[in-house]
């Protein structure tokens, strides 16, 4: 079963509980912490991957085009800065 191997590699606390619903609560509890930080990791990567591109295309363009790129990216128009 799941649980038990969980606790075995001592991921989750040992539980004596065999209903299915205490059972399945422990694997959503695990499930969600381990998703949170895998999700935490990319996004944080991603973010700081876009932000030091974007340092380097912001040197580069003046205020006025910043601008103009910005309002035809919300607009749909064009992708971030291309």
């Amino acid at each position: 079963m799941g649980v038990d191997y969980l606790a075995s590699q001592k991921l989750v606390e040992p539980t004596a509980a065999t209903d299915r619903e205490t059972l399945f609560s422990v694997m959503k509890d695990f499930t969600k912490k381990e998703i949170g930080v895998i999700i935490k990791e990319e996004f944080e990567e991603r973010m700081s991957s876009l932000l030091t591109e974007s340092e380097g295309l912001l040197s580069q363009l003046s205020g006025s085009r910043i601008m103009w790129h910005l309002l035809l990216y919300y607009a749909g128009g064009l992708p971030f800065l291309v």
